[in-house]
């Protein structure tokens, strides 16, 4: 709850922060990722402020908003690959099945 108080900037800090613990990432790929998370974080920000007009639109603007999401989470998905090592990747997405698991329960 108290993340969501935060700004972009400084979460997408501190994600980086914890991949940079749990993978063990290279200089080179914590400079990447910290840009990677500054996108997604001001990205998911505008996203929540639209959030608040979602029951007033019609099926075909749902439509295209959801679809839009999640061509922006295969393009991360896509970067992430390309930045992290086949190990921390498989690593990564493992942790990131555990935390979805962990919320639904």
């Amino acid at each position: 709850e108290k993340m969501k108080e935060l700004s972009p900037q400084q979460r997408a800090e501190l994600k980086t922060k914890k991949m940079i613990l749990d993978l063990d990432l290279t200089e080179v790929q914590q400079l990447e990722i910290q840009k990677l998370n500054l996108e997604i974080e001001s990205g998911r920000e505008k996203m929540n402020l639209q959030k608040k007009k979602l029951e007033e639109i019609s099926a075909d603007d749902f439509f295209d908003r959801k679809s839009k999401m999640l061509n922006e989470k295969i393009a991360v998905k896509k970067r992430l690959q390309s930045i992290l090592t086949e190990e921390q990747f498989e690593k990564f997405q493992k942790s990131r099945q555990r935390k979805a698991r962990e919320r639904r329960h």
